[in-house]
């Protein structure tokens, strides 16, 4: 068994995604869950896009918290993933995040997962997201 930091979410893997942070203001490594609901308002906003560059250890990692998403068994709370739900990992207060989003799987009825969000802060339905849960990302112990 991995020991994490946070006692309260002690299972196998990389890491948890935990909302055991007693209300302690949230700063870097954490996570944001979000759920979008359409009757907000959306943004019409038009503007230029800044394409970042990662580095290979920054596309890995982000390559490991999309293997469990899709694995299911990342969070210390009983989540079902709904389409268009988004998930935000803000690991580094100076980098932007890395967004993951739940689409539809095609040909595939009532089947969906994790995908990595492409969406940018000008996409209409941004505005329209509200938060289900956050807290700390627990990273294992080596």
């Amino acid at each position: 068994m991995v020991e994490y930091a946070c006692r309260m979410c002690e299972t196998g893997g990389e890491f948890r995604f935990c909302t055991c942070a007693d209300d302690e203001p949230l700063a870097p490594p954490m996570w944001v869950l979000e759920r979008h609901d359409p009757t907000l308002p959306g943004q019409r906003v038009k503007g230029r896009v800044r394409v970042l560059d990662w580095s290979d250890d920054e596309l890995s990692s982000r390559d490991s918290i999309l293997a469990a998403l899709r694995e299911g068994d990342c969070f210390d709370f009983a989540y079902e993933a709904d389409v268009g739900d988004v998930f935000e990992v803000r690991y580094d207060a100076g980098r932007p995040p890395w967004r993951y989003r739940v689409e539809p799987v095609a040909d595939q009825v009532d089947t969906v997962e994790w995908a990595i969000d492409t969406s940018d802060k000008l996409t209409f339905w941004r505005t329209q997201m509200v938060q289900v849960s956050a807290g700390p990302v627990d990273w294992a112990a080596s």
